[in-house]
């Protein structure tokens, strides 16, 4: 399916015009990569990578051994999962690890690999680590993999699949690396180890903020109704116990997460919600604010 729907794909713009990120090229480039190795693209990273570090937890398939060993996954509301399957697009996001082998891949970039063995995956952590593209506007310069921080130092990547989250920060003139990992698909990771890194480097790091809101369900079901965006384009909202969960039309039913009674976040989409209630009775709007847009809906 892959080669074939590059047999017709037409390319947003230009080779070498500004670029995006792209999980399917990253997918793609495994994909060549075990081509042109000839070898299956799991064999290929154990052969490379995970064999000369010695990262013996880190696999596409998890061993019947290691199986009670894999956390299970959720969502960002904190509801289970299933983990993605991956074939052709095992190099965007089909390995499985543990924190102690990730940090054998960052000590490798911290310090020289020095084993006659290495020195291939040496060769390659130098190339990958320079910088290979400036910063678009608004984003970041980027390495062969790497995304490169604003300081100009720490590289970084982080990545998501079903129900699970990851992400790391290298920094060579601090000589440290941060990875956290974690059984919970939430952009609040990268987040939590942006803030580590930054305590490591001497900033004033902002603690990462978790609102523990204690509503009433009486409260809540004021809130409870149909709030219309546009005429075929409504947001129902509905309550369990002390539990908010808004449904748009045509898509999925998500739950929604309070710092006041008025105010609640969604943890899957970066968008927030404020109802506008009265001194009592039920919220006679709701307005969505999301992609720099405050959009008021009104109850039906």
């Amino acid at each position: 399916m892959m080669m074939q729907y590059l047999a017709t794909a037409m390319l947003a713009q230009d080779p070498g015009q500004p670029s995006g990120y792209s999980n399917f090229a990253v997918g793609l480039l495994g994909e060549l990569l075990a081509m042109k190795a000839s070898l299956p693209y799991e064999q290929l990273l154990k052969q490379r990578i995970t064999d000369p570090l010695a990262m013996n937890s880190t696999s596409i398939r998890v061993s019947d051994e290691n199986l009670a060993r894999v956390a299970p996954p959720h969502r960002a509301s904190g509801d289970s999962d299933h983990e993605w399957a991956f074939d052709a697009f095992a190099g965007a996001g089909a390995i499985h690890s543990t924190v102690h082998d990730m940090l054998r891949f960052i000590d490798a970039h911290l310090h020289p690999l020095q084993d006659e063995s290495q020195q291939q995956l040496a060769k390659a952590i130098e190339l990958a680590w320079q910088q290979h593209l400036p910063a678009a506007e608004g984003g970041f310069a980027m390495g062969l993999g790497w995304h490169l921080a604003r300081d100009g130092e720490t590289r970084w990547h982080n990545g998501q699949t079903g129900g699970y989250h990851a992400m790391m920060l290298v920094n060579r003139q601090l000589k440290c690396g941060v990875v956290v990992l974690s059984n919970t698909a939430t952009p609040a990771i990268d987040t939590l180890g942006e803030s580590i890194i930054q305590t490591l480097a001497g900033m004033a790091a902002e603690p990462v903020k978790i609102p523990n809101v204690q509503l009433k369900p009486s409260d809540v079901q004021r809130l409870v109704g149909d709030y219309a965006l546009a005429p075929e384009f409504v947001l129902s909202v509905t309550a369990k116990d002390d539990r908010l969960f808004v449904q748009a039309t045509n898509q999925v039913q998500l739950r929604v997460y309070p710092s006041s009674l008025t105010e609640w976040s969604y943890r899957e989409v970066d968008a927030k919600l404020t109802f506008e209630l009265p001194d009592s009775g039920k919220a006679t709007s709701v307005t969505l604010h999301q992609n720099g847009r405050d959009m008021k809906a009104n109850r039906q």
